[in-house]
C-alpha cells in the first residue's frame, strides 16, 4: 500500500469518527495534520494543524519547495585546532581514517554529545567557505575532524557549516542513514542557540 493510499485511509477513518462524535453533540477542536499533512492534504487541515518540522524549513519530499519553504536552521562552528599529519598517520578513535598523503586536518569542537551524528564517520562533510571538507575518522563525544588539505584559505576564523542553507539537514540525514527529525531533536543543550 502506498503512503498516499494509507494516508487517505487514515483521513477517511478520522473523518468518520469525528462525524459520529459531532452527531452526538460533542463540541471539540480537531487536529490531524503534521507538516506532511499540512503540505499534502489540504482537505484534512481541520481546526488546528501542527507544522512541526516545516517550521525549520525542512522539506523531506520536495513539496515545500513548491510553496517557497526555506531552510531556517544553521548549525555552525569554528575550528579549535589545525594540524599537519603525515602520510600513513591515523586519525580518531580506532584509527578509522588513515592519511593517504601528507594532509592538513581541522578539529571542530562538536561531537555526538552535541547532537552531531556519529554515523557521519568517514562519509559526511561540512562546508567551509562553501567548499566541502570531508569528515574523517570517528566522530567523538566532543570533537570531529575534517580534512582541510585542499582548502588553503581555511583559518581559525573560518565559519564551518555542519548543516544549513547550502547543506540541508535532509542531506545530512540521508548521508548518515538518519531522518531529519532525529538529527534536529538530538541537538543538545550544549549547542548555543541564536534566534534571529
Amino acid at each position: 500500500m502506498s503512503s498516499k493510499t494509507n494516508s487517505k485511509k487514515q483521513i477517511d477513518k478520522f473523518n468518520r469518527i469525528e462525524k459520529k462524535l459531532k452527531k452526538y453533540g460533542e463540541n471539540f477542536f480537531s487536529s490531524l495534520c503534521n507538516s506532511g499533512g499540512l503540505l499534502n492534504y489540504k482537505s484534512s487541515h481541520k481546526d488546528i494543524v501542527r507544522p512541526g518540522i516545516s517550521l525549520y524549513g525542512v522539506d523531506q519530499k520536495d513539496i515545500g519547495k513548491k510553496i517557497g519553504l526555506e531552510n531556517v536552521i544553521t548549525f555552525k562552528t569554528k575550528l579549535i585546532s589545525i594540524k599537519d599529519v603525515k602520510k600513513g598517520d591515523k586519525v580518531g578513535y580506532d584509527g578509522k581514517w588513515k592519511a593517504k598523503k601528507d594532509s592538513k586536518i581541522g578539529i571542530l569542537p562538536v561531537g555526538y554529545a552535541d547532537g552531531y551524528p556519529v554515523t557521519t564517520e568517514n562519509k559526511g562533510y561540512v562546508l567551509i567557505g562553501g567548499k566541502k571538507a570531508n569528515v574523517i575518522g570517528k566522530v567523538s563525544m566532543d570533537l570531529t575532524a575534517v580534512d582541510i588539505t585542499n582548502l588553503k584559505d581555511t583559518s581559525y576564523e573560518s565559519e564551518i557549516i555542519l548543516w544549513g542553507k547550502d547543506l540541508p539537514v535532509e542531506k545530512v540525514a540521508k548521508i548518515t542513514k538518519n531522518i531529519p527529525y532525529t538529527i534536529l531533536t538530538s541537538l543538545s543543550s550544549r549547542v548555543k542557540r541564536i534566534y534571529l
